[in-house]
């Protein structure tokens, strides 16, 4: 926890980004109604599939399909992003049909702070609807699988026209590989041609990072000190 935290710095800067593209945003569109803005509660989410960096097979380099269901950003003119990866629950409910109102809710926030979000479910495309209930090493879908997943999701933001393409954040919960997806080392980084803007991570696995940990943008962590399923000891 303690070697976690030496590498963890603020992204208030981040927000305070954000904020004031959102600022922008709101002047550029002011011609429109205030009455025209539909309440946050109505907003849609687009179902979308995308391309993961995960591939079919050892020797294939066709990708795996993912799903991912957008909330674009409201208002005239290009958008900062973020891509958010569930924690080992899984995007949607039991029964496929909603996105789990926690994930829900942090798209809806950072959306009415002027960015288009992702959030992106590489489990039911590939059978499954969570894997909190596999043993670790014996997990279908591992840390590096999600990984890849969460590099598919900043690739497919920045191939849109509606997106600045600089500022794209990743918001994790869980073993998603995070921290290695914000490591100057990461392979997958380079293949995504930048990483991401920065990172906010809900109780991220700390122990999986090819050589040393250097971050390449900010990351705020967040953990649990008393949390009997995912300790900040871990």
């Amino acid at each position: 926890m303690t070697t976690c935290k030496a590498f963890c710095i603020s992204v208030l800067c981040s927000f305070t980004l954000i904020s004031s593209h959102a600022s922008h945003a709101a002047e550029a569109a002011s011609g429109a109604k205030k009455a025209d803005t539909p309440p946050a509660q109505n907003l849609a989410f687009e179902e979308i599939e995308l391309d993961s960096l995960d591939t079919t097979g050892f020797f294939s380099r066709k990708p795996v399909k993912i799903k991912g269901y957008l909330l674009r950003a409201r208002g005239a003119g290009k958008s900062p992003g973020a891509v958010l990866v569930p924690a080992c629950n899984g995007l949607l409910s039991g029964d496929g049909k909603n996105i789990r109102i926690n994930y829900r809710k942090m798209a809806r926030h950072l959306n009415g702070l002027g960015m288009t979000v992702l959030l992106i479910d590489g489990f039911n495309p590939r059978g499954f609807t969570e894997i909190c209930t596999q043993s670790g090493k014996s997990r279908s879908i591992d840390t590096l699988v999600r990984l890849k997943d969460s590099f598919g999701g900043l690739l497919y933001l920045r191939s849109r026209d509606d997106m600045i393409t600089d500022k794209v954040f990743l918001v994790s919960w869980g073993a998603t590989g995070s921290f290695q997806a914000m490591n100057k080392g990461s392979p997958y980084a380079e293949k995504a041609g930048a990483g991401f803007t920065a990172a906010i991570m809900f109780y991220p696995e700390c122990d999986r990072v090819d050589g040393q940990f250097a971050p390449y943008a900010p990351i705020q962590m967040f953990v649990g000190e008393k949390d009997t399923w995912n300790p900040a000891s871990a």
